[in-house]
């Protein structure tokens, strides 16, 4: 049956000529509706304590036609907020009477009261425990001007939900995200029309949907009955098939029924959700949704003219829920570069945790400069059966231009052409090469290209490029700009990672030892400038991430410089013991990266034979934890002409 409200409005002269007293008031009985609301802002109207007694509440809205052509005015709540009588003011032609008016107002519903535009909203959002439904609580109402009395009626049909017997259930402590409800063929939400001069005539769709969904802002945890109410067209038929549908969580719980009868106007109809009880019937079933995993960003950390340092975000709360695995891909133009799949940035080492090193961070290194390329990632699901794999994300980036060298530069080496291992300074994970690198034969170019590789933490390495485990061809084509020494006594320990260079391991010491300046153009005596970047071999904390709170290793800290030959150094002497910053010195846990110490040391009167030996504590020295620790990290070295 369809229930009415009865509104009485009290008129007076409004507008200009009109007295002060422009109000309308509006009586609802308390028992002649059956809605349910909490209204937080907006237009709203809500139920008493009772549970059936209509309120108003501020900031309501009426739409008034008249019979002077006032089309669509609006008037607004005045007095009786939380009241079933409130006043409403607004300006009306001079002698004009009220004809139509409908609720909620909306500027958007024009000025014809034939076609009045309604939007029934395919998604209504419930606020709290309380209903909110004022915003779809479609009115409409002609006027008696003998009695003076306005006579509204409800044009949608009101949806109880509860949901409720969930002890022992699959849905018991999940998080309530919304109800769905479906039925084919029947326009249940959208958009539509209503005709204020006729108050028996239905909706007529415009742009209608055969569902209507109920959201729960809240995410209300299923452990005690939840309520929810949504509103529809009445337009479903007894004896309609309806899919009832609930998503919590993890869950999805799926109710097929038939309606039980024809639904009509201004009624509230219940719709219990026992779901111990539909789920034992066999009318409810109950599954385990797999939710695509959310894209994550992508952003550039750092680049060079040979390397970028891409971060892919994502918080860091979400590691235990949705893991650290991604599919990685670099492209230039449309060629794929390089392609990682399931690369998992968890540590997997001794004691290693997912929060060992806290960044997704990914180095590509061995680019060429000036050139654009295209970085696309993907989250992988490690729980296919709660996630799916998310959409993939792409960024484009190019890389800087090569470096503009002077003529007074001897030597330059920054190591851009390494592109395995990982790049510590940055905290940034790599790719590795598999299995033995000595059988490995670099000449050709494309040899590194096809190389199988696997995952790389921020620490790890290629081998010792001057050493027996990495093949000679190597050094041929990495270290072939200059006449550098391959004896063992000159260049040892020294491991090339993305970018940069590893001296040292955690037994022996690095060292380094530049060209003759002879080999780089030097016939006369001469001063000139040695330079480098250094940083302390430093690893994380690996229960949290930190360098400067109890690191796993620490070392590296003093690094010693010597001329072998001509030359000194300004102070006289040919030995300098040099200090790197320490990541408490530098903020690194602050900052989220690691940075170098910049060293410049000016040597007079060396010659062709002169040389310049760099290494790490020949005494072990310089190390922060852990014994006979003789590592740093090392990057752009430049020999200068004064």
């Amino acid at each position: 049956m369809i229930r009415e409200m009865m509104c009485l409005l009290a008129l007076a002269g409004v507008m200009a000529g009109c007295t002060n007293d422009g109000s309308s008031e509006l009586q609802r009985p308390e028992t002649t509706i059956r809605l349910t609301a909490e209204l937080q802002q907006g237009s709203r109207t809500v139920l008493g304590d009772d549970g059936l007694k209509v309120l108003w509440e501020n900031q309501d809205r009426l739409g008034v036609f008249s019979d002077k052509g006032d089309a669509n005015v609006s008037f607004l709540l005045s007095e009786g907020a939380g009241e079933s009588v409130g006043r409403f003011e607004g300006a009306l032609s001079k002698g004009a009477v009220p004809q139509y008016v409908y609720y909620p107002y909306s500027a958007d519903a024009g000025t014809s009261t034939a076609t009045l535009a309604v939007t029934v909203d395919a998604e209504q959002t419930q606020n709290g425990t309380a209903a909110s439904i004022g915003a779809n609580d479609f009115k409409i109402g002609s006027y008696d001007a003998a009695q003076k009395r306005f006579s509204l009626r409800n044009k949608l049909s009101l949806l109880a939900f509860t949901v409720d017997d969930l002890t022992g259930s699959e849905l018991f402590g999940q998080p309530l995200d919304r109800i769905v409800l479906a039925v084919d063929n029947r326009d249940l939400s959208g958009d539509f029309t209503a005709d204020l001069t006729d108050p028996e005539a239905a909706l007529t769709p415009v742009s209608a949907s055969a569902e209507s969904t109920l959201s729960f802002s809240g995410k209300p945890v299923l452990e005690k009955p939840v309520s929810g109410w949504l509103l529809v067209n009445p337009v479903v038929e007894e004896g309609d098939p309806m899919t009832v549908t609930l998503y919590a969580g993890s869950k999805k719980a799926t109710l097929r029924v038939r309606a039980s009868k024809r639904y009509e106007a201004g009624v509230r109809y219940t719709m219990p959700l026992d779901v111990n009880e539909l789920v034992a019937d066999g009318s409810m079933t109950v599954e385990t949704l797999s939710e695509e995993l959310p894209a994550p960003g992508i952003k550039v950390f750092r680049k060079t003219h040979g390397m970028i340092v891409a971060e892919f975000e994502q918080s860091v709360d979400t590691y235990e829920t949705q893991g650290r695995t991604f599919n990685i891909r670099l492209l230039e133009g449309d060629k794929v570069l390089r392609s990682y799949d399931k690369y998992s940035f968890k540590y997997g080492g001794k004691n290693g945790t997912i929060y060992s090193y806290l960044y997704n961070r990914f180095a590509f290194g061995g680019l060429k400069a000036a050139t654009s390329y295209t970085i696309r990632v993907q989250a992988v699901s490690t729980d296919a059966a709660r996630f799916e794999d998310s959409a993939w994300t792409d960024i484009s980036v190019t890389t800087d231009a090569a470096p503009v060298l002077g003529d007074k530069v001897l030597l330059y080496k920054d190591f851009e052409d390494a592109r395995y291992g990982g790049s510590s300074i940055d905290n940034a994970w790599a790719h590795k090469v598999k299995g033995t690198q000595a059988s490995i034969d670099y000449t050709e170019e494309s040899v590194e290209d096809a190389l199988p590789v696997s995952v790389c933490h921020p620490m790890g390495c290629m081998e010792d490029a001057f050493g027996t485990k990495q093949h000679a061809s190597y050094r041929a084509v990495h270290w072939s700009d200059y006449a550098w020494s391959a004896d063992k006594a000159d260049n040892t320990g020294l491991f090339p990672v993305c970018g940069a260079l590893k001296f040292g391991s955690a037994s022996a010491i690095g060292k380094l030892t530049t060209p003759t300046l002879a080999s780089l153009g030097v016939d006369a005596p001469a001063n000139v400038v040695l330079s480098f970047n250094a940083a302390p071999y430093y690893e994380p904390n690996l229960a949290t991430g930190k360098f400067e709170t109890a690191p796993n290793q620490g070392s590296g800290t003093t690094v010693v410089v010597t001329v072998n030959g001509d030359g000194t150094f300004d102070d006289g002497t040919q030995t300098q013991t040099l200090r790197n910053r320490t990541p408490v010195e530098t903020g690194a846990d602050a900052k989220g990266y690691m940075e170098y110490t910049l060293h410049t040391l000016r040597v007079t009167g060396a010659t062709g034979a002169t040389t310049f030996t760099i290494a790490t504590s020949l005494d072990g020295t310089g190390a922060v934890t852990g014994s006979n620790s003789c590592r740093m990290w090392f990057d752009d070295l430049r020999i200068e002409r004064e």
